[in-house]
């Protein structure tokens, strides 16, 4: 199944377009951290892939880290904005085709993060795969450009201000 994961993976890299994968490198655990044009900014963004059953689907998660939670913002307005933002969470977060999400760090800053899983069969060419996986990283990427600005709880990295 890793070997399949790879080949997607360098489909991915060596794909034409304007929103491309760069590169990965295997992690330690046998996730795969992806350098996608958002890296740039310091965003991350991990893959990780399980078999599903007797090996004829295979999930993959990807998760991509693009901000902090500010919690020193005052309780009343940060519950206001918590609920903004999980009303743009029906279906996916700013078109984004993720959810979002909150995940603390080993430091307890709680990092923002968007996930989203998405299942194939294993018999399915790689070819294939990657051209679906495409289309989740153009949208994740050009969903990442949309800004509100009265979500103050909510520090993309990149952003200067």
């Amino acid at each position: 199944m890793k070997q399949k994961i790879r080949s997607i993976l360098d489909y991915l890299v060596q794909r034409p377009g304007a929103v491309r994968i760069k590169s990965y490198t295997e992690q330690d655990d046998g996730s795969f951290e992806v350098e996608t044009p958002l890296s740039e900014s310091n965003n991350e963004t991990n893959l990780r892939y399980e078999a599903i059953g007797d090996n004829t689907m295979f999930r993959i998660e990807i998760r991509h880290t693009f901000g902090y939670i500010d919690v020193r913002i005052p309780p009343q307005e940060a519950a206001g904005q918590l609920l903004r933002m999980l009303a743009r969470n029906t279906g996916s977060f700013y078109n984004t085709t993720a959810f979002f999400g909150v995940q603390q760090d080993k430091a307890g800053k709680i990092l923002a993060t968007l996930n989203s899983f998405h299942h194939f069969l294993t018999n399915w060419s790689d070819a294939d795969i990657a051209e679906a996986l495409y289309l989740h990283f153009f949208d994740l990427v050009m969903g990442m450009t949309t800004k509100d600005t009265s979500l103050t709880m909510l520090k993309m990295f990149g952003d200067d201000g």
